[in-house]
């Protein structure tokens, strides 16, 4: 199993992640609130670590029950612009606020430190995540479709799409 996928797959996972009645104590819910639930208070998927690749998070089962709240709230915790909004964030992120980090560190010393920001995929599986599972628009084939997974203060979604 390539990790890479695992990666993907995670994140996916860590903004679609439903809270809704019945399904937040399914196991893969349980690890991916591990993951988002750190000491320091933002996203550190590195506190605690992934050790191998987790079978169970392998799924996609938040891409059709996503919670909208929720996947807007975590969207914000690691929209890079949020980590250089002020001076006191970016004497803590201390990587460009224009770029995605492939690592948030969780040890006490660079707490909240961003890194490896352009030696990472990571601002590609955002923007992807974003577009297919956030704002909703996938296409298959010669077919477009949209299931937004927007807060409900969004009084809709705008966006122009040049078919090549």
């Amino acid at each position: 199993m390539h990790c890479m996928r695992m990666r993907k797959i995670f994140w996916v996972m860590l903004l679609l992640v439903t809270v809704s009645a019945g399904f937040a104590q399914k196991p893969q819910v349980l690890i991916t609130k591990q993951k988002v639930k750190t000491p320091f208070g933002k996203i550190a998927i590195t506190s605690p670590d992934f050790k191998k690749c987790e079978k169970l998070l392998i799924t996609d089962f938040g891409a059709v029950q996503g919670d909208k709240e929720k996947t807007w709230e975590l969207l914000q915790l690691i929209n890079p612009v949020n980590h250089g909004n002020s001076p006191e964030t970016i004497g803590v992120y201390k990587t460009e606020p224009y770029v995605i980090a492939a690592d948030v560190y969780g040890v006490k010393e660079h707490k909240s430190r961003g890194g490896w920001t352009w030696y990472t995929g990571s601002a590609g599986w955002m923007y992807q995540l974003i577009l297919e599972w956030f704002i909703g628009m996938k296409r298959k084939g010669d077919q477009l479709g949209f299931n937004p997974c927007i807060p409900a203060a969004w009084p809709s979604v705008k966006i122009k799409y040049r078919y090549m």
